[in-house]
């Protein structure tokens, strides 16, 4: 063992040493990228000097590192929707150099492109479209969504109309990892999956990974969404106001310490409630009532030794809830769901080479849906009352504790290492049913009792570049996951190369390795899905998915636009399913175990063409996706393929804004896509029982219609007359063109019979199949101000 140890080390000096003897002495330049306006970190800027075109990109806290020689320096950086910075130095010495960009404003407008370079990191699969752009997009009822806007890049889409589910590359909504400040969300749905819960007041960046993923991300399948909330203006008290259709937000920020410490305050609520309080308040009338809410708060100091201390807060929670009055009879409905997350980030830049940055997490999740049924009866002269109880409620509380460094070498090299712990609770869907009369009671509690799980993992990446030509992101990524008396462990690497061609055209590589130790069990069939979200367990093991991708890509600084083709193929093991016609709610006394189907395999493809222009007068993306999706259980249609829900062949998306004038902006969204498939019976017959049952031919046997869409939205900045604030008129409409789109298909029967008098009347089914749709056009206007 000793042995051992000693040659780890000598492997270890020798590695080090390697790096100095090959790539040389230079001196770093360091330090932030931050908004000279607000002081605010920028993420994913290019810094490089233009002289040797060596460079790097800001990580999440706008941290930088360059190792850089000779005699001068022609120091740039660049990012969309701000002015380049450009500065000659000539630095003989490790130096510190913080870096504030200055944001376009709409006096700028004549500007098409500014030129800028674009610093080419080696791996790919990546989407990063700055915030102002997503907000750009024409929205449901003027509600600005950032996920439902990533969703019309390549290779993403949405399940049904309204939903928040994403789609990534084939693979189901639970297979998405989504992380605020660090913390998983595990339910990204307001409204019932019209809006998202990320209120874009609140968010400063959002990077997206569907391949080539970064080592330390794991736990999921098909992609990483990592959101980072805004830290709030150091500069200046703001105050921004905004009025819609569904739903008002307020964002307050300022500094606690001018230039130190800041702090961020956004909220955001619907008002359904004031409009149905009528209904409310007459207690004899059927009631209807929604309401929603988020919150997102954040506090930040920087100490003199520029290390940085962060506090983050998110809640957010709908209520559903409906009564329907007869006679002799009342019902209640309710719904609650909803998110909380907190983290205590610290970062520090331990030496100019090194940046180390540490997490402290908390995630809840809470789904409870309660139902009462009061009927009241006569028997004789004595009324007997009946009232029936449902309850169903499941949960998901993490405890995250996550450390990483960051270390560059040289200019050539970046690696990154860490380690993360993550302690779940697992509170699996339960059902409670509770009966009670005069004459008797009853109880059929089913309440499984928390599952305590603890995942582990060690990650480590190396991107080096050998040379102006060639590179390479090397990755491993080893975790752990104990539940029960049962562990799991997963050894995952990731490897992408990058070659570039001539005109600036690079050809890139990857390979990757997931595992996921969380489940969504997902109702098949007609009507509205009804989602359960368990853990891996000693009867079901985690799913994995093995993923190659290949594409070429050219950045075009002239235009300002970048372009890609990526071609795919994901290979994906241990995946789970309802059996056909089985349904959690109806077998609540069974373990989601025992009901559903195992040991599923996938397979999908896939060819992605994404174009996108940063910035300019117009600017805004095109999208293209062509895919196959398929899925085998050897128990569903007798071990035969068949393509899975999240299958869409066709997916185009065109989106764009226009700036009219300084005060006038246009923008428009386009959007198309194949229907996925659904199951439908093909026969009604009458049953043993008497009573018409359903005859089925295989799961996934048809296809929803093509979906199709046109949105517009215009906006208006000006002045307001009295103190002369900044405010804004939006107006719009969602689906111009009034294309009803289907949401979900169900069945219509009724009875009928033979019509011969001759013989016996045969009472028989006859049935038609029938499509719900929710929105035509819906025109929409809001309003907001700053103070």
């Amino acid at each position: 063992m000793l042995i051992s140890m000693k040659k780890s080390t000598s492997f270890l000096i020798f590695f080090v040493l390697l790096h100095f003897v090959v790539w040389g002495q230079n001196f770093v330049i360091s330090g932030f990228v931050r908004d000279a306006e607000t002081q605010e970190a920028i993420v994913g800027v290019s810094v490089y000097d233009s002289l040797t075109q060596v460079g790097t990109i800001s990580n999440e806290y706008g941290f930088y590192s360059l190792n850089l020689g000779g005699k001068e320096q022609v120091l740039k950086a660049d990012y969309a929707s701000y002015k380049g910075y450009r500065n000659m130095f000539s630095f003989q010495k490790n130096e510190i150099l913080n870096i504030d960009l200055q944001i376009v404003t709409t006096s700028d407008i004549e500007i098409k492109s500014n030129g800028e370079t674009q610093i080419q990191k080696t791996q790919m699969g990546g989407v990063t479209i700055p915030i102002s752009q997503l907000q750009a997009v024409p929205s449901f009822l003027g509600e600005k969504d950032l996920l439902k806007a990533l969703a019309l890049t390549a290779g993403i889409s949405m399940g049904m109309e309204g939903t928040t589910g994403l789609w990534v590359r084939g693979g189901s909504p639970d297979q998405n990892l989504i992380l605020l400040d660090g913390n998983t969300v595990y339910n990204v749905s307001h409204l019932f999956g019209f809006l998202s819960v990320f209120n874009p007041d609140a968010i400063k960046n959002i990077d997206l990974y569907k391949g080539s993923f970064p080592a330390r991300y794991g736990g999921r399948l098909s992609s990483i969404v990592d959101i980072t909330m805004k830290e709030g203006n150091k500069q200046k008290r703001n105050v921004d106001l905004s009025i819609g259709m569904v739903s008002s937000r307020l964002l307050y920020e300022g500094p606690i310490k001018k230039g130190i410490s800041s702090y961020m305050f956004s909220a955001r609520s619907s008002y359904f409630s004031l409009f149905l309080l009528p209904f409310m308040l007459n207690k004899n009338a059927n009631q209807f009532n929604y309401w929603l809410y988020d919150v997102n708060a954040k506090v930040n100091h920087t100490f003199k030794d520029n290390s940085q201390l962060l506090l983050s807060i998110y809640m957010g929670n709908d209520f559903w809830y409906a009564k329907n009055i007869a006679k002799n009879t009342y019902e209640k409905y309710g719904l609650q769901w909803g998110n909380q997350t907190a983290a205590i980030r610290y970062n520090k830049i331990i030496h100019q080479r090194t940046f180390w940055k540490s997490i402290i997490g908390y995630t809840n999740y809470h789904y409870k849906t309660e139902s009462q049924t009061h009927t009241e009866e006569k028997d004789g002269l004595k009324t007997i009352s009946l009232t029936e109880k449902t309850q169903i409620y499941s949960g998901i509380q993490d405890i995250t504790l996550k450390s990483m460094i960051e270390y560059v070498p040289s200019s050539r090299q970046e690696i990154q290492a860490g380690t993360e712990a993550i302690f779940h609770i697992y509170k699996p869907s339960a059902f409670q049913l509770q009966s009670s009369a005069e004459i008797d009671s009853v109880a059929i509690p089913a309440s499984p009792k928390p599952l305590y799980a603890q995942e582990y993992a060690l990650f480590v990446q190396d991107e080096i570049h050998f040379s102006t030509y060639f590179s390479a992101n090397i990755g491993l990524r080893g975790s752990a996951f104990h539940i029960q008396d049962t562990t799991y462990t997963s050894l995952e690497p990731r490897a992408t190369l990058s070659l570039k061609l001539p005109a600036e055209w690079y050809l890139k590589a990857s390979f990757s390795r997931m595992k996921q130790y969380l489940h969504l069990l997902s109702n098949n069939g007609i009507g509205l899905p009804n989602d359960i979200w368990v853990p891996c367990t000693n009867k079901v093991p985690p799913q994995r998915a093995t993923q190659f991708s290949i594409g070429i890509s050219k950045y075009f600084a002239k235009q300002a636009i970048e372009f890609s083709i990526e071609a795919y193929q994901k290979n994906l093991t241990d995946l789970i399913d309802y059996q056909s016609g089985s349904n959690f709610l109806e077998q609540f006394n069974l373990s989601w175990q025992d009901i559903v189907a195992k040991q599923g395999v996938g397979k999908v493809s896939g060819i992605e063409v994404f174009a996108h222009k940063k910035q300019g007068r117009w600017n805004g993306w095109i999208a293209y996706t062509l895919a196959w999706n398929q899925r085998k259980f050897s128990s569903i249609d007798s071990g035969a393929w068949y393509f899975a829900k999240y299958d869409r062949r066709n997916s185009l998306n065109i989106t764009g804004s226009y700036a009219i004038s300084p005060t006038w902006t246009f923008s428009t969204t386009w959007m198309y896509a194949s229907g996925s498939p659904t199951t439908l019976p093909i026969a009604i017959q009458t049953g043993l029982t008497g009573n018409p049952e359903y005859v089925y031919a295989g799961r996934n046997n048809v296809r929803l219609p093509a979906y199709h869409r046109l949105d517009i939205g215009f906006e208006k900045k000006f002045q307001t007359r009295q103190k002369n604030r900044p405010a804004i008129w939006s107006f719009g409409a969602y689906n111009v063109y009034n294309h009803l789109n289907t949401f979900f298909l169900y069945i219509q029967k009724w009875a009928t019979d033979n019509g011969d008098l001759s013989q016996p009347i045969l009472t028989g089914y006859a049935s038609q199949i029938k499509k719900q749709v929710l929105f035509p056009i819906l025109p929409y206007i809001s309003y907001s101000i700053k103070f």
